[in-house]
């Protein structure tokens, strides 16, 4: 064998990790693009998620805010048709009454009893549910039909609709979205629920 033969095919085989390492850096930029697509669609999905709750808590306050108005109305309603004097009166009286606890009847009907949240690209839905349960005790449903896998269902209903519970629902979301690897910046849906809230309250302010 000639001499310089095992040198020739250590430069051969040093040519074929430079080829290699160039086509790696190659397809680096393309990488790097995927990568900040995805992580453009994972904030677009908290936005909009972000942003639907922010409607709905606002739509909530204003419809609970209905309702509460009707109730005082009925009260003084009732209040008032025991010391009316004429048939007439009561009737009236009566008829006032039938209609506020029909327009309580419809603002109860308007207050959402869930709300959707996308799943964001490349997340576990069901690992995230099932995470939160058995950390935090916080149970939330999956999408059904052509929603399964797509979409959480977080009740409004009750105890649950309370701030403190949203806010420790937000944040054991937080913790189970980062450890799974989605790019959001923590504490970040807590203090936008707490603007929320801020938001709201000064909305329904005005009217108490």
């Amino acid at each position: 064998m000639h001499p310089a033969i095992p040198r020739l095919l250590d430069l051969q085989t040093i040519d074929q990790h430079i080829a290699a390492l160039r086509a790696e850096l190659d397809a680096f930029p393309k990488r790097v693009r995927d990568a900040d697509l995805q992580l453009t669609e994972a904030r677009n999905a908290v936005t909009a998620a972000r942003e639907a709750h922010t409607h709905s808590l606002t739509e909530r306050k204003k419809f609970e805010l209905d309702v509460r108005q009707w109730k005082e109305r009925a009260r003084k309603y009732r209040e008032q048709s025991g010391a009316v004097k004429t048939n007439e009166a009561y009737k009236a009286l009566q008829h006032e009454i039938a209609n506020a606890e029909a327009e309580i009847a419809k603002a109860e009907d308007r207050l959402p009893t869930v709300t959707s949240v996308r799943v964001p690209e490349g997340i576990d839905e069901h690992r995230v549910r099932r995470q939160l349960l058995d950390e935090f005790g916080i149970e939330i449903a999956g999408g059904i039909g052509s929603l399964k896998g797509k979409i959480w269902r977080v009740g409004l209903m009750g105890y649950v609709s309370q701030a403190k519970h949203i806010l420790l629902f937000l944040a054991a979301l937080d913790k189970v979205l980062l450890e799974q690897g989605l790019q959001i910046s923590p504490g970040a849906g807590v203090g936008a629920a707490i603007r929320t809230y801020a938001q709201a309250e000064a909305v329904v302010a005005p009217h108490k």
